[in-house]
């Protein structure tokens, strides 16, 4: 069996469990387990199974227990949209370019969602939009390139996210990671890189207001708890034995910073000067509004009184004063 399709068990209505473990499926199309809404555990483990299509599990709200293949390449947007209820969803073992945008949208009701010992490549800006209510997320022993956004809103509803024994290749830029609304937040046995970029992650939500220190002493346990990646010579040293304040910040970040403080003073002097610029360009506005108006019309009365040479000679040197030549 190569490819679950399309509605392959439209009908099925009185199985409670689907056992599809050791085929050759590559592929789970759109819409496959469509109408056996009574099915409650879905086996897919030892399938050499590469792509998860969009609407993959929808239509699907009893299941309790949903069991993937290692291996999987590609999980597309809205994969296990509709699927509620779910009891346990482990992702393991995948080997991912990227967590999509809406990958998880849809999921609802979810007791155990687990992403462990997997290369994630890059986590994508949305990838975890629209998942709701999750008693535990686990994000474990994984590789991540990159995050390019992580966002975990009050709207998620989770209760106990996890973020144990990840390697990140690259620190998330700055605002990049938002966690709000989570009851629980353990983040630890994780390698992150320990260059100059190490006091943007120290600053994240991520560290859990390690950097809010007194007495210039660091509280929190994310130092103690967590590893240095990079660069070579400090590669598996707890990031607690590292003197945080020789490193200095990345000149890129300086730079902005220096920016947002510049914009920042420049703004609020702005809005104090602005009622008095608007006045005084008012006020030139409408001088020139009126010598333009006098020009306009001495113009033409020297045209019309052309024939009368004392009249527009008059007028001729009354118009040098405004720097007005008449041909």
């Amino acid at each position: 069996m190569a490819t679950v399709a399309s509605f392959a068990f439209a009908g099925l209505q009185n199985v409670s469990q689907i056992q599809l473990s050791h085929n050759k499926i590559l592929r789970i199309e759109g819409y496959a387990f469509a109408g056996a809404v009574n099915i409650r555990q879905i086996h897919l483990a030892d399938n050499p199974t590469v792509t998860i299509e969009t609407n993959a599990f929808s239509s699907l709200s009893n299941v309790d227990r949903l069991i993937l293949p290692s291996g999987i390449r590609v999980i597309e947007p809205d994969a296990f949209y509709g699927l509620e209820t779910v009891g346990y969803l482990k992702l393991s073992f995948m080997d991912l370019a990227s967590l999509e945008p809406y990958t998880f949208r849809g999921l609802t009701h979810v007791k155990l969602l687990s992403l462990q010992e997997s290369d994630l490549g890059i986590i994508r800006a949305g990838a975890f939009e629209g998942l709701v209510q999750v008693e535990l997320l686990n994000i474990l022993n994984n590789k991540i390139d990159a995050i390019q956004e992580l966002n975990i809103t009050a709207a998620n509803r989770i209760r106990v996210l996890r973020i144990q024994g990840n390697h990140l290749l690259e620190t998330p830029e700055s605002g990049s990671i938002m966690l709000e609304g989570i009851d629980t937040l353990h983040v630890n046995s994780n390698y992150f890189p320990c260059g100059c970029h190490i006091h943007t992650l120290l600053d994240s939500p991520l560290a859990n207001g390690t950097y809010l220190s007194h007495s210039g002493v660091p509280a929190g346990d994310f130092l103690s708890k967590n590893y240095c990646i990079s660069p070579l010579e400090v590669n598996g040293m707890p990031m607690s034995s590292i003197d945080l304040y020789s490193i200095g910040r990345c000149l890129e970040q300086v730079t902005r910073e220096n920016l947002e403080a510049a914009n920042s003073a420049i703004s609020t002097m702005l809005r104090g000067q602005s009622w008095n610029r608007w006045l005084q360009w008012r006020s030139e506005h409408n001088k020139r509004s009126q010598e333009t108006t006098l020009i306009s019309a001495v113009s033409s009365a020297v045209r019309f009184l052309a024939a009368s040479p004392i009249i527009a000679i008059m007028c001729v040197e009354y118009l040098k004063s405004f720097n007005i030549k008449i041909s």
